[in-house]
């Protein structure tokens, strides 16, 4: 299992939140009371995360196991499934880019490709990109309507993506 407890801290509230080996969520809070979700099942080499994706003011339940990204609102429904070519064996990372627009990143390292999520699930455009590597995304100075993607590839080469935003 790849372990990860996430401090939930909500409008009045804080709570803790993991997932068990089953993929049973755990919320724990302050006085130890622990109440439990269930959305599917899943192995015990998943990794999770909980973000508010779209601003909504509801934390979206983000779930990758094996080839697979489902992501689930907070009453569990689905709101996208992805299937990848390949087993992903490295965490999801969520960016933020504004307060309403948060996106996934994943890298499906054996296969060298890089994605990056729309809160709606689908994939940005001109994605997958060649990458084996946890990514990081920021400006440079003078980037204009886009964003640079950092990446390691091949070789140990980095890559650097210039990447427009989507109208």
């Amino acid at each position: 299992m790849h372990p990860n407890i996430i401090a939930d801290r909500q409008k009045s509230d804080f709570r803790w939140v993991t997932t068990g080996n089953d993929g049973n969520i755990y919320f724990i809070n302050r006085n130890g009371r622990v109440n439990t979700k269930n959305f599917g099942v899943f192995s015990a080499n998943h990794f999770f995360e909980l973000k508010d994706l779209n601003g909504d003011g509801s934390k979206e339940y983000i779930f990758v196991d094996k080839n697979r990204l489902v992501v689930y609102n907070s009453s569990g429904k689905e709101i996208f499934d992805y299937i990848f070519g390949q087993q992903i064996l490295l965490k999801p990372v969520i960016y933020t880019f504004a307060s309403k627009d948060h996106k996934i990143g994943i890298v499906s390292s054996n296969d060298h490709k890089i994605y990056l999520f729309n809160n709606n699930g689908k994939v940005f455009k001109n994605f997958p990109l060649t990458g084996q590597t946890l990514f990081s995304i920021g400006k440079f100075k003078g980037t204009g309507s886009g964003f640079n993607l950092i990446v390691g590839g091949e070789d140990n080469f980095l890559y650097n993506y210039f990447v427009q935003y989507e109208n």
